[in-house]
């Protein structure tokens, strides 16, 4: 689907739609950080960052090669994100035209 950027409407659902603040969002710990100790997740050895002693939520991070986040519980049991295949390739394949919905100008603007 494309919109146009100024609309009003499209910045309802920015984030969906943005990279940074989708992550932004979903990688938030409530509450003071501190960290757990050492775990594993998936085979990968992990550091745990935690809020609010796991209340505001949990963090996994990996401690071989780039840190990157591995396994997320959110705060108030809402759901758990398991990271996984970081840094494999794969195709991203722009949709045909008759796939694609243009509401170009169509929208308005107040």
């Amino acid at each position: 689907m494309k919109v146009p950027g100024t609309d009003p409407s499209y910045k309802k659902f920015i984030g969906f739609t943005d990279k940074n603040v989708l992550l932004d969002g979903l990688l938030t710990l409530h509450g003071t950080l501190a960290t757990d100790g050492r775990h594993e997740k998936s085979g990968v050895r992990t550091i745990r960052v935690t809020g609010d002693d796991g209340s505001g939520g949990t963090l996994d991070v990996s401690l071989e090669g780039r840190p990157y986040p591995v396994r997320l519980v959110r705060a108030g049991k809402a759901g758990t994100l398991t990271f996984s295949d970081w840094g494999t390739d794969f195709d991203l394949e722009k949709p045909a035209e008759d796939e694609t919905l243009d509401y170009g100008q169509e929208l308005p603007t107040s």
